[in-house]
């Protein structure tokens, strides 16, 4: 009836329309924060994805109280010493971003930390209203979310890893059958294609498989089946940089991944089929060996120094200069200097420009239309069109930049509507897109001065 495209935008649409609704209905204070859990959840590939990623802001969400708080409680009379330990846990949470399994939870405990540091006003109250209101929120956008994408067009992991295992076990056994006859330049380009698609695969099997019942009760046979296809694209691979005239015999790769118990072996596979069984029974290690690698890499540390660079800078503004909307300014600084240089350098324009359009689009909103609406569904009916249309108009994976930062502006520039007792002023508005501009030409400066240490 609709395309997936128009699907995806109507469940988001209505995830955050009820996440809102429902915030303001419990007469909870900040129904953006659910607002934005639904937009972080539902830019990932899979359900299963999004329930990890959920799973990860719930505890995200509680190192960063539990950090805050202890910063708050501890250091708060020594601005020096306070705004120095912060700094260090920022830096320190990036190099952790690549973490197998917790990266995410990571990396969104820095922005709840900078909210506890920045709003709490050093008020024990205050601090821990807050604290409440924040896992509060968390939890409705996760669990709207979850209800939504559950009943209304379920497009559950398990859908999507067998269209991707399929789509790769047909590419495979076509190179397996008639590697000989392609050249050796698109048989290069057809395996290294071939490889990011494994790795999606294997991802995809570490993810909860919640109501994926075929991969739950069959989880080592799939497993080993990727590991297979894992090995066979190695292989190849290894032949073709050992030499260009390799004649790699058919492994019959078919009849192998076919086999139910993937022993239904000839001679000519059987040297291949012992080097999927180590493969198997090391893969674990090999992933995290590679994530520790990718953590402890040189780029990974200069991308942390580059994000501390970008807060301190940002503390200095906000101390030597008038920067309007007082505390809220180091906490922009802080979620920008955060979520910034973990994107590739090109993405910066895209975002400079996103704030412009969609700053100047949700401002207009916010002063001209939402004071005429007397009703809650007349509130949430708009942030149900604007959901809609990002998504729908940004779709394709290339332009997600747009939906992240299309989605987080329009909750945070029309925050003011959402108060229990609504608050319309030209000034928020206005102040809060000069300090978005500000921290994002301050993340230019940064982006460009460390582009030669990470080539």
């Amino acid at each position: 009836m609709f395309s997936r495209s128009t699907q995806e935008a109507i469940k988001v649409g209505l995830a955050i329309s009820i996440s809102i609704a429902l915030a303001i209905f419990f007469q909870w204070e900040k129904p953006y924060w659910a607002g934005i859990t639904v937009i972080v959840l539902a830019l990932n590939e899979t359900f299963g994805h999004s329930m990890l990623k959920g799973r990860n802001r719930i505890l995200g969400t509680l190192l960063g109280i539990s950090v805050g708080i202890t910063l708050v409680s501890f250091f708060s009379q020594d601005r020096f010493l306070f705004l120095s330990l912060l700094t260090l846990y920022l830096g320190t949470c990036m190099v952790l971003y690549n973490h197998v399994f917790y990266g995410y939870a990571f990396k969104i405990s820095v922005p709840v930390c900078f909210i506890i540091a920045s709003i709490g006003g050093f008020d024990s109250v205050t601090t821990f209203d807050l604290v409440v209101l924040r896992i509060q929120e968390t939890l409705l956008g996760v669990t709207v979310f979850s209800f939504i994408y559950r009943f209304v067009w379920p497009h559950n992991t398990e859908e999507v890893f067998f269209s991707l295992f399929d789509q790769l076990k047909a590419k495979l056994i076509n190179i397996d059958e008639q590697g000989s006859s392609i050249s050796v330049h698109k048989l290069r380009s057809e395996l290294e294609a071939a490889k990011l698609q494994a790795e999606k695969l294997h991802e995809i099997l570490l993810v909860p498989l919640t109501h994926s019942h075929t991969l739950q009760n069959q989880y080592e046979l799939w497993y080993k089946r990727v590991m297979v296809l894992v090995v066979f694209i190695d292989y190849r691979l290894q032949c073709l940089n050992a030499s260009h005239d390799c004649d790699t015999p058919t492994l019959n790769l078919n009849k192998i991944i076919s086999s139910e118990e993937l022993r239904d072996l000839n001679a000519s596979s059987e040297r291949y089929f012992s080097i999927v069984e180590s493969r198997f029974h090391s893969i674990e290690q090999h992933v995290k060996e590679n994530y520790r690698q990718q953590t402890l890499s040189k780029n990974n540390f200069i991308r942390a120094l580059k994000g501390m660079s970008m807060f301190v800078t940002g503390l200095m503004i906000w101390i030597y200069l008038p920067v309007p909307i007082g505390p809220m300014f180091p906490m922009v600084m802080g979620i920008f200097s955060c979520m910034l240089p973990s994107l590739p350098d090109e993405m910066m324009k895209h975002a400079f420009y996103g704030v412009i359009v969609f700053g100047f689009v949700f401002s207009a909103q916010y002063v001209l239309l939402m004071p005429t609406f007397t009703e809650l569904w007349q509130l949430c009916g708009l942030y149900f069109i604007n959901t809609f249309f990002l998504w729908k108009i940004f779709s394709s994976p290339k332009y997600g930049v747009y939906r992240v930062l299309g989605g987080n502006l329009m909750m945070i520039m029309t925050m003011g509507a959402l108060h229990l007792t609504p608050v319309y002023s030209v000034d928020t508005s206005i102040s809060m897109l000069v300090c978005v501009m500000l921290a994002l030409l301050v993340a230019r400066f940064f982006t460009d001065l460390y582009k030669p240490l990470l080539k």
